[in-house]
């Protein structure tokens, strides 16, 4: 089912990349277009969200607005996916004690993501990507509730390992860039970004 995924200009921006601010890294790619959800929409920008309510990759992008109405979705297009970061550093911590399994939290997540992605290639008739989760700044800041940075690499790397299974059992391409933007503690590096 999938076709050969090609980041060549010649493509006319037929890689369309949705999800929370880490949509960004591929703004300046010509032949990409990038849909930050969390920027004047009420779209999901979580992986929890995404994994209840799905994404209808047909309005999203009129909804996104600012030009991003100029590339719809069309059927043979390559969808990137990229959703977990906030999950990861905000929600998922809440939950943590010593005694929290953290499989038991993020594997619902991990299944209903793909399974909703699953069901985008279908509608849609799109190729599917998974960008691995980026890993975490390594600072405690308010912005992080506070979260132990150690626990938010531990469920950072989690969080990969599953999703790349996950992504294996159900046939969706996984990029993992995670070996060239992560220091030697697991947090991103600081050559890559300060802050995540």
């Amino acid at each position: 089912m999938f076709k050969k995924v090609c980041f060549s200009s010649e493509m006319n921006r037929k890689i369309k990349v949705f999800g929370d601010s880490h949509s960004i890294v591929f703004t300046f790619m010509d032949n990409v277009a990038e849909n930050w959800l969390g920027f004047n929409t009420n779209l999901p920008v979580t992986m929890y969200r995404f994994s209840r309510e799905g994404l209808d990759l047909e309005q999203a992008p009129i909804l996104v607005g600012n030009g991003h109405e100029k590339y719809p979705v069309e059927p043979g297009d390559t969808i990137v996916y990229s959703y977990g970061f906030i999950d990861v550093n905000h929600r998922l911590p809440k939950f943590c004690d010593k005694n929290t399994d953290i499989d038991e939290l993020i594997k619902p997540l991990v299944i209903g993501y793909i399974d909703q992605i699953k069901k985008n290639e279908m509608k849609f008739l799109v190729n599917s990507v998974v960008l691995c989760v980026l890993p975490p700044p390594n600072i405690n800041l308010s912005e992080y509730s506070g979260t132990d940075p150690v626990l938010r690499v531990a469920l950072t790397e989690r969080m990969n390992v599953l999703l790349k299974q996950e992504c294996k059992r159900k046939n969706v391409l996984f990029m993992d860039v995670s070996k060239y933007v992560t220091d030697t503690n697991g947090h991103i590096s600081d050559k890559v970004s300060s802050d995540g």
